[in-house]
């Protein structure tokens, strides 16, 4: 038997320039909202990372919910009353899930086993999109 695993969505940083063209926004947007991330308390450390070329790598999980959060987190009595971050709640929210389907080689021959393949996979995905919520 082998085992595929499925990613949807399952990068976690891409630098600023990545981030720019994920979210349709300028450069200079990025920055901005990296420097209000970098005041917020809630976030500590885990905004982003340095790679081994320097280059600052965005955490997207972090950026994600700083953009859900923008305005409650500009008002200061509103962002006391916020959750603290969950990176697991923003991946969910985010829709990013792993299932592992497993396939037994001898069934691998054939148009019809194919598309049997394709519904069990999707009938998985949507079993884990219930169980998470």
């Amino acid at each position: 038997m082998s085992e595929y695993m499925v990613t949807i969505r399952g990068y976690t940083y891409l630098p600023i320039k990545g981030v720019a063209e994920e979210y349709g926004c300028c450069r200079a947007t990025v920055y901005n909202n990296l420097k209000l991330i970098r005041q917020c308390d809630r976030y500590k450390d885990a905004w982003a990372t340095i790679n081994d070329d320097g280059d600052v790598l965005v955490n997207l999980l972090v950026y994600e919910d700083f953009l859900r959060h923008k305005a409650e987190l500009k008002n200061r009595n509103l962002a006391r009353r916020l959750p603290p971050y969950d990176p697991a709640e923003v991946r969910r929210q985010r829709g990013e899930y792993k299932a592992v389907v497993t396939i037994p080689q001898q069934d691998m021959k054939g148009q019809e086993t194919r598309d049997e393949l394709i519904d069990e996979m999707q009938k998985a995905l949507e079993c884990l999109r219930k169980k998470t919520g």
